[in-house]
């Protein structure tokens, strides 16, 4: 009794095989998609867009620097105090 099912053994079937194969190749592809779609329309629908910001409200200062009464302020015009040079000596030497 013959085996319907391809085989790569030889014969006229390993054209069929291959095709058989691609189609299952462009399938998965096509699933996947879908399914990455899906995934994406779920996600927007519960996180949804950002609002526009709100045109009378001011906007907030950018933190590029310690704010005002902050014990680390730089300002390079300040002289260290002692406890400062000495970390600051300490974290610069060889040892």
């Amino acid at each position: 009794m013959k085996s319907s099912f391809p085989s790569s053994g030889g014969g006229g079937n390993a054209g069929l095989l291959a095709v058989l194969v691609g189609g299952a190749v462009a399938c998965g592809w096509r699933l996947g998609r879908f399914l990455w779609d899906g995934l994406q329309a779920a996600g927007s629908m519960w996180v949804g867009p950002l609002p526009p910001p709100d045109p009378e409200e001011e906007p907030r200062p950018m933190l590029d620097a310690p704010s005002a009464g902050h014990p680390e302020q730089l300002v390079t015009r300040t002289p260290l105090t002692r406890a400062e040079a000495e970390l600051w000596a300490r974290f610069y030497s060889d040892s």
